[in-house]
């Protein structure tokens, strides 16, 4: 049923036409969806694919989640499906462990709030991290040494080409360095991520802080955490540690509208590495290990500085004067094509890097384009 030129009821869904999208994307591009729609239950998912299917023309569509790691180059023309099932419940509570169900609309940082107000430990490193729960599956969120991957149970999808419901475990989520297979694998590209079922603990495991990837000064701290405090307060405080650091590392979203790291870092055999070290000494790469190959994770952001992009301005758009790796809207959706112009600097970054050091960057940020 059309309502108007702007609004059309599809069984229990709304439909707007023509929507701006200004306020759905920290980057704060001022696009328009040709149609969007907020899903909070995962039943109006099957509704969307009878819409979806049901048009003479192919409908192409997008999930959005926080919008936080999202660039739009231009006007999107086809259904924006906005998530918003914010349902957070728990399952299963033991000494040892606590199962926890949460919605994919859920706000990443209200989960990571909720467990640590429930002295739940597993999430306390990924604090301040934009977005959704949906989202956090697909790139397998990641900071100072812990992963999503690290807790997640399964999670429930739904395939809009086939109305197909079905849950995948962790193992079949292949996960890997800010990857999934959502990302890596066409197969589920028509897949949406509807629930997701994580573990979390109530007692705190130092093994899993041995490794802790921080500045040193805060490494120590948080180790400290480890003795003379009440079990209680030290999940608080490591969370508070870690969040105040991210707050004055990154840019504030709505001070400098951004979409996080605009690149992945690029992980390579140590070979290639020490190769690389011999001709610039000063390169900066993390030593990890996957399966029984020795492998390097090289920092993009150090990559792209050496190029001489870091505070570099173009327009109304540019690159943060202290990280390298976040593009910044400074016209805040006031003029037009910011997302085509961000694109444009992102695509001479990964030229100039591939011309200097041979190395290709890899997009984190989901681009979308017509």
């Amino acid at each position: 049923t059309v309502i108007d030129n702007d609004i059309i009821i599809y069984d229990d869904i709304i439909i707007e036409q023509f929507k701006s999208l200004l306020d759905f994307n920290t980057l704060r591009v001022n696009v328009t969806a040709r149609y969007y729609t907020k899903v909070r239950k995962q039943c109006q998912l099957l509704t969307l694919s009878h819409f979806i299917n049901c048009q003479p023309q192919p409908l192409r569509w997008m999930v959005l989640g926080g919008g936080s790691n999202t660039l739009f180059t231009s006007d999107y023309c086809g259904l924006v499906i906005h998530m918003q099932n914010e349902s957070l419940r728990l399952l299963k509570e033991t000494d040892g462990f606590s199962i926890v169900h949460c919605g994919a609309g859920l706000p990443w940082n209200d989960l990571v709030e909720w467990a640590t107000m429930k002295h739940l430990w597993g999430l306390e490193r990924l604090v301040s991290i934009p977005g959704t729960v949906g989202a956090a599956p697909v790139q397998n969120i990641s900071a100072y040494g812990a992963s999503f991957s690290n807790v997640m149970l399964n999670l429930d999808i739904v395939n809009l080409a086939t109305k197909e419901c079905k849950s995948l475990n962790n193992s079949q989520c292949e996960f890997g360095y800010r990857t999934s297979v959502f990302k890596i694998n066409k197969a589920y590209s028509n897949c949406i991520i509807s629930n997701v079922v994580i573990i979390l603990y109530p007692i705190f495991r130092a093994s899993l802080y041995e490794d802790l990837i921080l500045p040193s000064f805060i490494k120590t701290e948080v180790v400290d955490l480890q003795f003379g405090i009440q079990a209680d307060d030290r999940i608080s405080k490591i969370v508070e540690i870690i969040g105040n650091y991210r707050e004055t590392r990154y840019p504030n979203l709505k001070m400098q509208p951004n979409a996080g790291c605009i690149f992945t870092n690029v992980v390579v055999p140590s070979r290639t590495f020490d190769e690389l070290q011999l001709r610039y000494p000063e390169i900066v790469g993390f030593p990890i290990i996957s399966g029984e190959l020795n492998k390097v994770k090289i920092s993009s952001g150090w990559l792209v500085e050496q190029c001489g992009w870091k505070g570099c301005v173009i327009g109304p758009v540019g690159v943060h004067k202290e990280h390298a790796l976040f593009l910044i809207n400074h016209g805040h959706g006031r003029n037009p094509n910011e997302g085509q112009l961000l694109i444009n600097i992102a695509k001479r970054i990964q030229d100039n890097v591939r011309e200097i050091f041979g190395i290709d960057l890899i997009f984190e940020v989901n681009v979308v384009e017509n």
